[in-house]
């Protein structure tokens, strides 16, 4: 009788046991690849906020103010892309100028994308890890505005222009946690990326319209026309990343002076510093300067 030879290689039972092994091991390495770029996304939009926040401290020394939103709907190739306060056909600088899509809401609030040229960022930081825009909110009374504000004494614009934000003395954006409690009544400012979902953001080339609205009633609320932003833990429905500052946070952050006597006092030197015929007038005036350009009261 001839020996039967021994079968090589797999039988079917065991080529669909090792597929099956294969196809288990290749998902949850596909898994574990997707979180980790995810949270690369979110790690590079933070970066980009943090960035952000930095600048704005800088302008804020730099011009006593908070500067407005962009316009989302320009075309990222424009030459007016990330400028503060100019929609698609400016007139005058100023918030108010930014077209209804970003417009004055109930709460005194201007909505619309980081100004990117006027921080003197790259056109690219705001742009979040998911390619859309950051959103950008700020309490028009503490940035330039001309003809609607009412709430500071310079309203007309010459030098002192800046002196707005140091008359107001908090900003009224509302920031609220999960539970709708509010962590702030007082920010100045709200910097909103929509996420991996980007239920209401501005496209990264431009657009006259935002994404379409999320049905998340806190997402909702950092898309609307309205003085309140949500900033929460990422859920099914929620992937939102908010950050805010109250002026008493940007003014700690930038080193400045809040004493009112002494920043009065520096701001009348020229009575006292005669000017430059004097090497101590001229120091004199040098040093009140230098004070009032950290001063954030009137």
């Amino acid at each position: 009788m001839k020996k039967r030879l021994k079968q090589l290689g797999f039988s079917l039972v065991e080529l669909s046991v090792v597929l099956s092994v294969i196809g288990i091991t290749l998902g949850g390495a596909l898994t574990l690849a997707t979180k980790k770029t995810e949270a690369e996304k979110l790690e590079e939009t933070e970066d980009k906020m943090d960035e952000i926040a930095t600048a704005l401290d800088l302008f804020l020394i730099n011009n006593q103010r908070i500067p407005c939103p962009a316009s989302g709907s320009v075309a990222i190739t424009a030459a007016n892309y990330g400028v503060e306060g100019q929609g698609s056909a400016p007139t005058v600088a100023g918030c108010q100028n930014l077209g209804a899509d970003h417009g004055l809401s109930s709460g005194d609030i201007y909505i619309g994308v980081v100004p990117t040229k006027t921080l003197n960022l790259a056109d690219d930081v705001m742009i979040d890890g998911w390619g859309r825009r950051i959103s950008y909110a700020v309490d028009y009374k503490m940035a330039l505005n001309i003809t609607i504000n009412t709430n500071c004494a310079d309203s007309t614009p010459h030098a002192d222009y800046q002196k707005c934000f140091r008359q107001n003395p908090t900003g009224g954006i509302r920031i609220n946690d999960a539970s709708g409690t509010a962590k702030t009544l007082e920010a100045v400012y709200a910097l909103i990326s929509n996420g991996d979902n980007g239920f209401g953001a501005w496209k990264k080339n431009g657009s006259t319209t935002r994404l379409t609205a999320s049905s998340d009633a806190d997402e909702l609320e950092n898309t609307d026309a309205d003085i309140i932003f949500v900033q929460r833990s990422e859920t099914a429905t929620f992937d939102d990343v908010v950050r805010y500052r109250a002026k008493t946070q940007i003014i700690d952050e930038v080193g400045g002076v809040t004493d009112d006597d002494v920043c009065a006092a520096a701001d009348s030197a020229a009575a006292t510093c005669t000017g430059a015929s004097n090497p101590d007038d001229t120091n004199c005036l040098l040093l009140a300067a230098t004070i009032v350009s950290f001063c954030f009261q009137p």
